[in-house]
């Protein structure tokens, strides 16, 4: 993008069994103008939960880089904060 940036860092956490977290942080700022807006999230849920859902934790999923891409859609938001940060 030549007019602006977007950076998404994600941390994803599975502990087999028990539970799966993400914390995304989303930041987008355009250039020529001072502000940059800063979005974060964190998604939590057990595997009896997501497998209530209709998520299939199978071998395919275990096994796929994209997991977190995959589960994202099952995960319930339990916080989430957004932010404009102007620069100087």
């Amino acid at each position: 993008m030549k007019d602006s940036f977007f950076v998404l860092l994600r941390s994803y956490v599975r502990i087999d069994h028990v539970c799966v977290r993400i914390y995304d942080t989303r930041i987008y700022h355009e250039f020529g103008t001072n502000k940059l807006i800063r979005d974060f999230s964190h998604l939590e849920a057990t595997y009896a939960s997501l497998e209530m859902e209709g998520f299939k934790f199978g071998v395919n999923c275990m096994l796929n880089e994209n997991q977190s891409d995959e589960i994202y859609p099952y995960l319930p938001v339990l916080s989430r904060v957004k932010d404009m940060i102007l620069l100087d």
